[in-house]
């Protein structure tokens, strides 16, 4: 099984430096890290991987691995061990560790090196660590290599649209015109009344639910199924177009034929085509992930010394460049093959990771051998 000891007896966790600039640019050569992960690119390093780092300050302080050259920034730490622990053995050992229990009683959690250094740790061989993090991280690099493709379908798909756009003409049409001719239903989200609530039913959809193109539930907050008949239109359905409207707005997703059923909050709006003669879904869909949607959100949004946000009203103002049905339907076409795929790819994602996660489970405590777990990879991957 492997020695009992504690990290503290085979690692050190080292102080990550404050850095003045760093950005979103990818080519350049060091990824910098925060307590939550990647946050962005330098030219200056801090150290190279692989190696853990691991959140300092934060309820949430989350395990990551720099492959490369690194820098960590003041709120995490990176470890240093000794020849007794294979790097990426101990990002997943880590990964199986509840890092975020650690120091949660003050006011803002945080980890101490001192809570850190008495954690017990299994620590199997050398050879048995490395059979361990090859397993896993064969089911990781499947996850990233679906990620990579998700992106790059939508990134075609953007393509594909700007260049249809210098085309046959379109209509300037605003949002409210399509929604008077019944070619579109749009609406903003649910307000919930407190006595609404439920142990269970339908899921609320926040506006932090929508990123990176996708749709996300993970709140805990549910509005009893007795309230469905007051919740009516505003419960999804597959293919609705999803806009964030209230603090980070202008974040794009469309609902997945897979998708739970959910109730979209007062932060959401979204844009359901009814006259799929008239309106093609992955047109529309195409052009809410458009620059002109982008620059059109960013006039509306700031009214006042509030947080960013527009209205219903706004909502309907925005103006679409409508091409003709035979168009829209060739578009579309492409559009909704993409968007298909890329919520397939996600959905493959989410069965890899709760795979990966129970192996890792299972792995570190012992109750499952490599070569028993290579096997399931083997049929996932």
């Amino acid at each position: 099984m492997g020695k009992a000891t504690t990290w503290g007896k085979i690692a050190t966790l080292e102080y990550g430096k404050a850095l003045r600039t760093y950005s979103k640019d990818s080519h350049r050569p060091v990824e910098v890290f925060g307590t939550n992960g990647p946050i962005g690119f330098t030219d200056q390093e801090m150290g190279v991987g692989p190696r853990v780092i691991i959140g300092r300050k934060g309820a949430y302080r989350g395990v990551h691995f720099a492959k490369g050259p690194f820098w960590v920034i003041d709120t995490a730490y990176y470890l240093n061990h000794d020849n007794s622990v294979d790097p990426t053995w101990a990002y997943y050992a880590l990964r199986n560790t509840d890092i975020n229990g650690l120091g949660s009683g003050s006011a803002i959690p945080s980890t101490t090196r001192a809570d850190f250094y008495a954690l017990p740790v299994t620590l199997p061989s050398i050879p048995e660590q490395r059979k361990i993090a090859e397993v896993l991280g064969a089911l990781d690099e499947k996850i990233s290599a679906n990620d990579k493709a998700a992106s790059l379908l939508i990134k075609l798909g953007d393509a594909h649209f700007a260049n249809g756009l210098r085309g046959p003409s379109a209509t300037a049409t605003t949002i409210g015109e399509l929604v008077i001719r019944g070619h579109l239903l749009m609406s903003d989200g649910y307000r919930t009344k407190r006595d609404e609530h439920g142990e269970s039913g339908l899921r609320i959809l926040r506006a932090g639910d929508v990123r990176d193109g996708r749709i996300l539930p993970e709140g805990s907050d549910f509005v009893s199924h007795d309230y469905e008949r007051q919740i009516g239109k505003k419960k999804s359905e597959p293919y609705d177009i999803v806009l964030t409207t209230k603090g980070t707005v202008g974040r794009v997703a469309v609902v997945p034929a897979h998708l739970e059923p959910v109730v979209y909050s007062p932060q959401l709006c979204y844009f359901r085509v009814v006259d799929h003669d008239a309106l093609d879904w992955g047109y529309l869909a195409a052009w809410f992930r458009s620059r002109d949607l982008e620059l059109q959100t960013a006039n509306r949004m700031h009214k006042s010394d509030m947080a960013p946000y527009i209205n219903l009203q706004d909502a309907r103002s925005l103006v679409v460049p409508l091409a003709n049905p035979e168009t829209q339907r060739k578009q579309g076409e492409l559009q909704r093959t993409f968007i298909n795929r890329f919520h397939s790819l996600h959905q493959e994602n989410q069965k890899l990771s709760t795979t990966r996660d129970e192996l890792l489970s299972l792995l570190m405590s012992g109750k499952i051998r490599v070569r028993d777990a290579d096997k399931v990879v083997e049929e996932v991957v």
